[in-house]
């Protein structure tokens, strides 16, 4: 039994290294992108990868996967995912849940 719960540990801590290095290769290319190809970020999408990322940060302090926050909010974990990723930007509504969720101010979400 105790082997089994070091497996599933493992494996879970193996999935989120997974998506940590996921998340760092999609800011590292937008960087490049923006570096090599003088493909400037505007200002709402700076501001759109800093909401994701401090969605993120603020879902994995309250020890919820994506699955776990996407069902929470009625959502699917893709669109969470693109949330986060900055691939999507979240309605006024879904903000206001998500940070109902977090237990966090809105405010300390969009703090840019």
């Amino acid at each position: 039994m105790k082997q089994a719960i070091c497996k599933h540990t493992r494996h879970k801590t193996v999935r989120l290294l997974i998506i940590e290095r996921n998340f760092v290769l999609q800011m590292v290319t937008a960087f490049y992108l923006k570096l090599f190809y003088n493909q400037n970020m505007d200002n709402k999408t700076t501001k759109l990868y800093s909401l994701g990322r401090e969605i993120f940060n603020q879902r994995k302090k309250c020890g919820y996967s994506q699955n776990e926050l996407a069902e929470r909010l009625d959502i699917s974990r893709e669109h969470l995912a693109k949330i986060e990723t900055a691939k999507r930007s979240p309605s006024l509504e879904l903000l206001i849940e998500i940070s109902e969720k977090l237990n966090v101010k809105l405010k300390d979400l969009i703090n840019f």
